[in-house]
Parts: C-alpha cells; structure tokens; sequence
C-alpha cells in the first residue's frame, strides 16, 4: 500500500532530480515511461521466443 507520505517524498525526489539535470518532472516521467515500456516489451518478445521454442520460462 502506498501512503500519502511516501507519495510526497516520490514527487518530492523527482522534482529535485529533474531540477539537479535540468529537465522537466514531465520530462522526467516521460523517460521513465518510455525505457519502463521498452523493458516490458523486451521481456515479453523473450518470453514469446522461449514459448515458441519450448523452453523452460523460469
């Protein structure tokens, strides 16, 4: 469960992250998404070929 607190601390930290490399939090959140969603894809594209190829997924 994620409390109100530790949700302020997150946005707390990614301001002074974004403002420290001179980017937007927008700019900040847009990244993450991206290389979040690009990992993903990677990690189901190997699933897909062990699938295929009768591998053991562990």
């Amino acid at each position: 469960m994620v409390t109100s607190f530790r949700v302020d601390e997150l946005w707390r930290e990614a301001r002074t992250y974004a403002v420290r490399h001179g980017i937007t939090v927008k700019q900040l959140i847009e990244f993450l998404l991206r290389k979040e969603l690009k990992e993903s894809r990677i990690r189901r594209q190997i699933y897909r070929l062990l699938r295929r190829n009768r591998l053991v997924v562990v």
